[in-house]
């Protein structure tokens, strides 16, 4: 769950961070994490084993944005 630690480092901070070698804003941060807390205990145990531009692609695709 290293991957996670570092995410909410992130979104706590505010404050863009790098993860694998890849900068991660805030905003993305807290999208990657409302996707892990979506995610069942046996895949939240995946999440650190799958790519984090994989995560990034899944999530930005699947989020929901509304303007009002």
């Amino acid at each position: 769950m290293k991957r996670v630690g570092q995410l909410q480092t992130i979104v706590a901070n505010h404050q863009a961070g790098l993860i694998d070698n890849q900068w991660v804003d805030a905003t993305t941060a807290a999208m990657l994490l409302a996707v892990y807390d979506t995610l069942g205990p046996a895949n939240q145990d995946r999440f650190d084993s799958i790519p984090l531009m994989r995560l990034v692609d899944f999530g930005w695709k699947h989020v929901q944005v509304s303007y009002s």
